[in-house]
């Protein structure tokens, strides 16, 4: 999981090296949206195989398909091969992220998954803590491809260890029958969707053709692969999954928690540096403290979900204390402290580093074994998509153009406006936390065994 996330996040500060040794600036950004395309897309599809033949065969294609993604792209001679061979690597990644919290519904009993999948989750705030850091002093200080060669000696120390101590369980009760057309049509609603979010703000207007083009044409796609998926014998995605209301408050709960730490990895940074005056890399590591108390979070929450059985009144917590985290950030003005921020950012972190565990605990709760994998891969959709830097970037093009001048002026004029700007944002921010504490209050909970 660990490898996974970093992968989605190291590359970033070294793209300009990338750029230096193999040109094609024109495809800066595209190496992300390569390695975001295809693990969004690998996820539900090899959630679902994994539901079909057994966790550990579907793990073990998962660590050989991104540990040859990982060498290819080391030794990539041009962006274009990097472009593919980072496609590949996503796939991989995609597997590795959706199987090791299925590993965890797999392998341990109900009241004991809280407790790894606190440790499970909290590889994504890590990897979002030292994924920029590590690949800048690789970069810097190695060379760029070793970026992707460090996977190398790690992915085969773990297959060995998976190999020996992983236990294999067949499902006997699964058929055995791959849903093609599903597989197909969901690639054919995700892929433009997701190209559209990349290309939004920074090829295209959000309003242009090609953008409008691609979200309406996804739209249709999705609607294509909803009425297959009522059709077919055994679908990737069950529509009977969303008549399980745990399934569909996680769901939920689940991308408007994300919603809230999207805003503030976008947010915060442009806060501190227009408005405050840092530098840009204060202004990178200032999300730090609320990751750090995302990480932590995550394991302590799962501890006491394994040791309580309970986890409804942790999803009504999580999103109370975001509401107060959004407060304290939308009033934030020109005169904001440095203090201001971290605290803040600590409550923010608190209150979305609990949701991942729980919400995973939930789903899982809420099915039989068989349907572990498709449960699991679907929640993660939402950091996956979110989370990703080329998606970050497309915001960040489209600030409010009030707020544009920042970058040339430090004028007392321009703080003002950018600094109103931002605390519109969190004050939608508290709506949305708002709305999550809502969405929680209707959750079922079936205590763990």
């Amino acid at each position: 999981m660990l490898l996974a996330s970093l992968d989605g996040t190291i590359v970033g500060t070294a793209m300009p090296k990338v750029i230096s040794d193999l040109h094609g600036m024109e495809y800066y950004a595209w190496p992300f949206t390569a390695y975001m395309l295809c693990s969004t897309t690998a996820i539900p599809i090899f959630g679902k195989l994994a539901d079909i033949y057994g966790r550990k065969p579907i793990y073990f294609i998962g660590v050989v398909v991104f540990l040859l993604g990982s060498t290819l792209s080391g030794l990539s001679q041009s962006m274009m091969q990097l472009i593919v061979f980072r496609g590949l690597q996503g796939i991989g990644g995609g597997i590795l992220m959706s199987n090791a919290m299925q590993i965890v519904g797999e392998i341990f009993p109900p009241r004991e998954r809280g407790k790894y999948m606190g440790i499970i989750t909290s590889m994504f705030g890590l990897a979002s803590i030292f994924g920029p850091a590590l690949g800048g002093f690789i970069a810097d200080n190695l060379n760029w491809r070793w970026i992707f060669y460090v996977n190398l000696p790690v992915g085969i120390l773990a297959m060995i260890v998976m190999f020996f101590a992983l236990p294999y369980t067949k499902l006997g009760a699964v058929k055995r029958t791959v849903d093609y057309s599903g597989v197909f049509s969901l690639i054919v609603a995700l892929v433009p969707m997701l190209l559209a979010v990349s290309w939004a703000g920074k090829d295209y207007d959000w309003v242009s053709p090609q953008v409008t083009g691609m979200l309406v044409f996804s739209l249709i796609a999705l609607a294509g692969f909803v009425t297959l998926e009522s059709r077919a014998a055994e679908p990737i995605i069950p529509l009977s999954l969303f008549k399980n209301s745990i399934f569909v408050t996680s769901i939920l709960a689940g991308f408007l928690a994300n919603v809230l730490m999207f805003s503030a990895v976008v947010y915060i940074p442009l806060f501190v540096q227009g408005v405050l005056g840092s530098t840009a890399t204060r202004s990178g590591m200032v999300i730090t403290p609320m990751l750090l108390s995302h990480v932590l979070t995550s394991i302590l929450v799962g501890q006491i979900i394994s040791r309580t059985g309970k986890y409804r009144l942790l999803a009504i917590l999580s999103f109370v204390i975001s509401i107060l985290g959004m407060t304290l950030l939308s009033r934030m003005g020109v005169v904001a402290t440095n203090s201001q921020v971290v605290v803040s950012m600590i409550v923010l972190g608190i209150g979305i580093g609990i949701t991942m565990p729980v919400f995973s605990i939930s789903v899982q709760n809420a099915f039989p074994r068989s349907q572990v994998g498709v449960v699991t891969s679907s929640l993660l959709q939402n950091p996956q998509a979110l989370t990703n830097p080329d998606t970050i970037n497309a915001v960040k093009a489209n600030i409010p153009q009030d707020a544009v001048p920042y970058f040339n002026s430090l004028m007392a004029q321009v703080k003002a406006v950018l600094a109103t700007s931002i605390q519109n944002v969190f004050d939608i921010g508290i709506f949305i936390a708002a709305a999550g504490l809502i969405t929680v209050l209707f959750l079922k909970e079936i205590r763990t065994q």
